[in-house]
């Protein structure tokens, strides 16, 4: 892939973003709802806060980490390296959420980020995966789609599991 036509992707991916982001707009204002998102109540936000303090810790061990293994190696992973520690916090972060019904705000089911990250899942390890398998013949940060991919389809995985449970937890209830 040549310089430009990387370009043109990113160009392309950008456009069909912004083209996303516009009709998710006007679905709403045409709905009536309003593109503010509803307030999180205290305790939503009492657990949103601890994820981001477990998610600071892990970063900052991942960072103390990943510069010893690079001087005892040698080898400079850079950006990308720096890049994995924040998306393994963001996954904590993220998850710890999701578990503990943090989340998603009170009046929100979900479905439009789940609609939106099936779609940058699929952008994303269309350009991350060729990385992983032939490093070469790739840019060297091109990884760092592959990162994101899996993030997303843990954010995925993980949506779908909760639902799951609270869903089986409400048949129980309702016995």
């Amino acid at each position: 892939m040549s310089q430009r036509s990387y370009y043109m992707c990113i160009l392309a991916f950008l456009s069909v973003l912004t083209i996303f982001l516009i009709i998710i707009a006007i679905v709403r204002i045409k709905n009536g709802k309003n593109a503010e998102p509803n307030e999180f109540d205290e305790r939503q936000k009492l657990i949103r806060g601890e994820s981001f303090k477990y998610a600071y810790a892990i970063l900052i061990l991942y960072l103390l980490f990943n510069s010893v293994i690079e001087d005892l190696t040698g080898k400079y992973r850079g950006a990308a390296g720096i890049l994995l520690g924040i998306f393994v916090s963001l996954a904590v972060a993220i998850i710890l959420c999701i578990w503990k019904d943090a989340f998603f705000n009170r009046d929100s089911t979900g479905k439009s980020l789940t609609v939106s990250n099936i779609f940058l899942l699929i952008l994303d390890f269309y350009w991350g995966i060729p990385a992983i398998l032939d490093p070469k013949n790739t840019y060297p940060y091109s990884i760092v789609f592959f990162y994101a991919g899996v993030l997303n389809l843990l954010i995925l995985a993980i949506i779908a599991v909760k639902s799951f449970k609270d869903r089986r937890e409400k048949d129980v209830e309702s016995l």
